[in-house]
């Protein structure tokens, strides 16, 4: 088994290290528990994973623009891939192209948007029964679910869909005998300006 003492540069002491007995519980103030620490220490450790060869690729998650801009102009290894939340309420149209520009990676998690947010905020719309959706749905014979996932990857964007069941699994791989065409990409388009996010990131 390969094993190696990493170099670490990041201030230990700076991340609150904890006691083995108390380092998977959740901290007191978890929204600003990492406010003062520059990811770039982070990725610099991560950098050195792939130099190690335990990782062959690394990536971000949930960062903005600015942030991923951030890690490009001051990294040796660039982000392999981008996380982020994306459906047709939340299309992020500005920061995906700027990704795919970059050549890193796009990756969709919630592309159904969520029922259990749904259903604790009734104003909050649940994206599988937009009637948009559905319509363009009924043209190709496909549900709901199966246009947003086939949007997505009409985009160049890889996908994490949620199957609860086995049908649900073999229903989000038969997206790919059928095209939007510009009508019903222009109709979508307009649900973005709804601009809602199911998973805070407050």
């Amino acid at each position: 088994m390969y094993s190696m003492e990493l170099p670490i540069s990041v201030d230990r002491e700076h991340f609150r290290a904890l006691d083995a007995d108390k380092k998977f519980k959740h901290p007191k103030h978890p929204h600003t528990f990492f406010r003062d620490i520059d990811p770039l220490l982070v990725w610099n450790e991560l950098e050195l994973l792939v130099d190690a060869g335990l990782a062959k690729s690394i990536g971000l998650c949930n960062f903005n623009r600015e942030q991923v801009q951030h890690i490009l102009d001051n990294s040796r290894i660039k982000p392999a891939n981008l996380e982020i939340e994306i459906h047709p309420y939340l299309p992020q149209s500005d920061l995906v192209s700027f990704c795919l520009e970059h050549d890193v990676a796009v990756t969709a998690f919630a592309p159904f948007g969520s029922s259990n947010h749904s259903g604790e905020d009734a104003a909050v719309p649940l994206l599988l029964e937009e009637p948009i959706l559905k319509r363009i749905g009924d043209k190709y014979g496909k549900s709901p679910a199966q246009v947003v996932l086939h949007w997505l990857v009409q985009q160049n964007i890889s996908v994490l869909p949620r199957a609860e069941k086995l049908s649900d699994l073999r229903e989000d791989f038969e997206i790919f005998d059928f095209n939007l065409d510009d009508g019903d990409l222009l109709d979508i388009a307009q649900l973005g300006m709804k601009n809602v996010r199911y998973h805070s990131l407050d």
